[in-house]
């Protein structure tokens, strides 16, 4: 029997349904790295990508569920847990037609369960860094898109170690090292390091300040250069928003002009995918990008979605939660070297930013310096991502919340709180007091508080404030620190999947 489907108007694909293979295989104790909601034309799909003998699988399955959250809770799935699945050797289809453009495979999953039997599939995490050109008068870096990448390092914890670049001339043999690898432009550079994380294919990519730079910075060379800049097996790259923050609104006409070209009308965001259409139509030019990043995006809230990956910035993590849980006062900032004298009472080798191009255009001694410094940059924050510091983290991605002490709620790197300051809310909840959050809830509560009966309303500044004294608070602040050490030994443990 055959049957014709109208792919469009002129297009047609004809299908034959018994030659569909319907072999039926399985995966045992495989690591369950991560779910993604995908809404398509036929249908609500869950992207599933599970680790299985140091190798990564992606499958999907139609369900309804509204998001990963009740897929996971439904189907008494956890992240980072061992599963067991049951699939078709196909691309996911629906009538013969392939639902999802992507690089490699997705399969078509039958079943998903928690296995019985653990597995010893560990987590990959991957840390990385870029290095870019510098004006050699700057007293300090100013960021520029405009700049190329020199160099860009990457190690993870499959003792994969590796510093990638490109220059004029390729390195003399006497200062060559078997962990460098050279490119003959910044596009080739570019290529090699997506071509690197492909093969790798890590869980959990790591930054430091990457969230604010190296990952936008990646993005717009990539978009210049015209390199997709792709992670992994979908076809969706890298994707960020940003709320356009009310007060950059200015009468400047190059600004309306820009904004109007870059915003979603829908949302009132800046949003890449936009950008990256107007920038390849013609629309807007690489100068005008330029001046997107610094006149309309506080790019420390910007929020990135990589598919099949994490993406998590030490920088921070370590800015969010060190005051407050280590009682580290004496830092003054949180830079990859501060850190690393903090913890490892080792410093590392420095390249002034203002010397990095010129330590790249006089090559030979200079150049191998500079990559050493990058690779540096890349091993030190892979081994301070691995501190206990981080370990919450891996849990809160994986929705262990249960498995914390008291069901503490830990947020990923994304959330804009802190542990403390979650402690201090739930304080609140505890005695009654509410914190007017978002700009709706404060004209809410400023409506609403001279009404009687009312709960007692203060400002969230004031309520953290007087929370900061209180006896209870501080004590509970002491059981959390000791709580969360014995919790993350208590996974590292049980959990050989953490690093």
């Amino acid at each position: 029997m055959q049957q014709t489907i109208n792919i469009s108007e002129n297009t047609s694909l004809n299908l034959k349904h018994e030659e569909r293979p319907k072999e039926l295989l399985k995966l045992n104790s495989a690591l369950l790295i991560k779910v993604e909601r995908a809404d398509t034309n036929f249908g609500r799909y869950f992207v599933i990508y599970l680790r299985h003998k140091n190798k990564k699988y992606a499958f999907s399955i139609k369900k309804d569920y509204y998001s990963h959250n009740e897929f996971l809770l439904k189907e008494k799935l956890r992240l980072f847990d061992y599963v067991d699945v049951e699939y078709y050797d196909e691309d996911e289809c629906d009538g013969g037609i392939p639902i999802f453009k992507t690089k490699e495979k997705i399969f078509l999953l039958k079943l998903i369960k928690t296995a019985e039997t653990k597995g010893d599939e560990k987590i990959v995490v991957a840390a990385f860094d870029l290095e870019t050109d510098v004006n050699e008068e700057s007293e300090e870096f100013v960021f520029d898109i405009k700049n190329q990448i020199l160099c860009i390092s990457y190690c993870d914890s499959n003792k994969t170690s590796k510093v990638l670049y490109w220059a004029p001339e390729k390195l003399e043999e006497k200062y060559d090292e078997n962990s460098f690898e050279y490119y003959n432009t910044e596009r080739e550079l570019i290529l090699g390091f997506l071509k690197l994380v492909g093969e790798k294919m890590p869980d959990i990519l790591v930054s430091h300040n990457g969230y604010n730079f190296d990952v936008i910075f990646l993005w717009a060379r990539a978009m210049f250069l015209e390199v997709p800049l792709l992670f992994g097996p979908s076809d969706k790259g890298l994707y960020w928003r940003e709320g356009y923050p009310q007060k950059k609104i200015t009468s400047d006409e190059q600004s309306l002009r820009i904004l109007k070209q870059i915003t979603d009308k829908k949302t009132n965001n800046i949003k890449s995918p936009i950008i990256e259409y107007n920038y390849k139509a013609g629309i807007i030019s690489y100068e005008d990008i330029a001046f997107i990043f610094k006149e309309f995006v506080d790019r420390g809230n910007i929020i990135y979605n990589i598919k099949s990956y994490y993406l998590l910035d030490t920088l921070l993590i370590a800015r969010r939660e060190l005051y407050y849980l280590l009682e580290t006062f004496e830092i003054q900032n949180f830079k990859l070297d501060t850190l690393s004298k903090y913890f490892f009472k080792e410093g590392k080798d420095g390249v002034e930013g203002s010397k990095i191009g010129v330590y790249w255009r006089k090559g030979g001694e200079k150049l191998r310096e500079l990559l050493l410094y990058n690779l540096q940059d890349s091993a030190l924050n892979l081994k301070i991502a691995q501190l206990h510091l981080f370990v919450p983290y891996y849990c809160a991605l994986s929705q262990k919340i249960n498995d914390y002490p008291e069901s503490i709620s830990f947020y990923n790197a994304r959330a804009n709180t802190s542990l403390y300051k979650s402690l201090i809310r739930n304080k609140a909840i505890e005695t009654n007091i509410r914190i007017p959050g978002n700009s709706k809830e404060k004209a809410q509560f400023a409506q609403s508080a001279n009404e009687p009966n009312n709960d007692k309303i203060m400002s969230r500044k004031d309520f953290f404030n007087e929370a900061i004294g209180d006896a209870d608070i501080k004590l509970k602040i002491e059981e959390i620190k000791t709580l969360r050490k014995e919790f993350a030994d208590q996974m590292l443990k049980i959990g050989k999947y953490i690093c």
